[in-house]
């Protein structure tokens, strides 16, 4: 008789409950293990992240969640064809999950410069990952320079930060060069910030029943 195998039952939450998690960590700074473990078991209701769920035609959204000294959590929304620059995440520890759409990961090795504005040379890695829902994608400080792509449908993850990042470096392979990027937020609290125009609001579908994940439709 073959071995039966039996998979633990993901716990159904809000976005809400996620943070609630992350606040009660003992410590001045995010266990990542511990961060790793909430991302990965749970699947997240998708009406918890209504709220935050705004979209550009031609680009991706910064939604803010939660806020403070120790951590940051926020929901990305991209449009399909969307990218970010080659960016780091100023010296921080940073989790992204996949919440609907598939992207392209993309990581880069820094060979020369490039921890301060000015003179940086990166090179691409063999490997860029192909990102589902459920996917949970680490970036640490040695591993910190990526590119994120949204494919064919939008797509939506949730990121958190180990403390808020409010600038980054940005890098330009061509001209072998980084220069320093501020972030900028387009929601608060599913709130539009007055700077932020051209936003759609997206309509949450129904949640479809999965054993790793869920997700939802347009």
């Amino acid at each position: 008789m073959g071995t039966v195998h039996t998979f633990p039952r993901m716990q159904r939450l809000g976005l809400e409950d996620v943070v609630t998690r992350l606040r009660k960590m003992p410590g001045r700074t995010l266990v990542p293990a511990e961060v790793a473990h909430v991302l990965r078991g749970v699947v997240l209701e998708p009406r918890s992240l209504a709220p935050f769920l705004w979209f550009r035609p031609d680009g991706y959204t910064r939604n803010v969640v939660h806020r403070d000294e120790r951590f940051e959590v926020l929901v990305l929304c991209w449009a399909p064809g969307a990218a970010s620059p080659i960016h780091d995440h100023e010296g921080q520890d940073c989790w992204l999950r996949v919440e609907q759409g598939v992207l392209a990961l993309e990581d880069f090795r820094l060979c020369r410069g490039g921890e301060a504005p000015g003179p940086a040379q990166l090179e691409t890695t063999p490997l860029v990952r192909r990102a589902m829902p459920g996917h949970v994608d680490r970036r640490t400080v040695r591993a910190g320079i990526h590119r994120v792509h949204c494919l064919d449908t939008p797509a939506v993850t949730v990121h958190v930060y180990s403390r808020p990042v409010h600038e980054c470096l940005v890098f330009d392979m061509e001209r072998r060069e980084c220069s320093v990027r501020t972030v900028h937020d387009d929601t608060v609290g599913g709130v539009p910030l007055r700077e932020s125009g051209d936003l759609q609001r997206l309509a949450v579908g129904h949640a479809a029943e999965r054993t790793s994940h869920a997700g939802w439709t347009q």
